[in-house]
């Protein structure tokens, strides 16, 4: 752009000295005077029209280049979120199990796929209080009582960091209060009999469960037998 208005620069000059020149022809030549005037003119309004069009021109590069950057930015700060988001994920060390703890969970497995049937705690359908009730039951760990209200009372409170296999994991699935239960198994898992899909395990923290959390309680010993 800088060479090109130079160049412009230099023709403007030229064609200066040229109409000083003029001015000294004689006035019988005053017609071919004032037509190579007139044409001098316009060869000086086209040079600097051209000129203005590079500049405009340049400058609608300049400004789609700049917008092109905060593109990048913006790609490169999605990149760093997303990898802060992938290290923010939480980690879950393997569980020093107790043989009670190792009882339930190989129990639990055995009630994956038992269909959801309200009011009804058998192999052949179940809700998620009496699948609590029963799994306790028949990995011989203790009595829950049958109801998931009656649940949230017993044992002692604990945090969601603080969980360990065998704690109770209750939600408020209605908006109205606890109404939902499950057994947490380790390594941010749950065994739970949705009303979907029956008795199933699933990640607490990336399904709507988490949102739902309302607390958890510990009825199992944790000591070592």
């Amino acid at each position: 752009m800088l060479i090109h208005s130079a160049n412009v620069i230099v023709k403007v000059s030229h064609f200066v000295k040229v109409l000083k020149q003029l001015e000294t022809l004689p006035m019988h030549l005053l017609l071919p005077r004032n037509y190579l005037r007139g044409m001098l003119i316009v060869s000086v309004l086209a040079a600097m029209s051209s000129c203005q069009s590079s500049i405009r021109f340049s400058s609608r590069s300049s400004v789609k280049e700049v917008e092109h950057i905060p593109s990048q930015q913006h790609s490169s700060k999605s990149r760093a979120n997303s990898s802060n988001s992938t290290a923010k994920k939480p980690s879950f060390p393997p569980e020093n199990l107790t043989s009670t703890q190792e009882r339930l969970l190989v129990t639990a497995e055995h009630w994956l796929g038992t269909p959801y049937r309200y009011g009804a705690a058998t192999r052949a359908g179940t809700d998620c209080s009496g699948f609590a009730m029963r799994l306790f039951e028949e990995a011989g760990v203790g009595k829950l009582p049958r109801s998931t209200k009656d649940q949230w009372t017993i044992g002692s409170s604990i945090d969601r960091q603080e969980l360990r296999t065998g704690d109770l994991l209750f939600f408020n699935t209605n908006g109205i209060g606890v109404s939902h239960v499950g057994v947490y198994a380790g390594q941010d898992s749950v065994f739970h009999a949705s009303s979907t899909y029956g008795v199933v395990k699933q990640s607490f923290s990336e399904t709507y469960l988490t949102r739902a959390f309302m607390g958890a309680r510990r009825v199992l010993s944790l000591q070592k037998e």
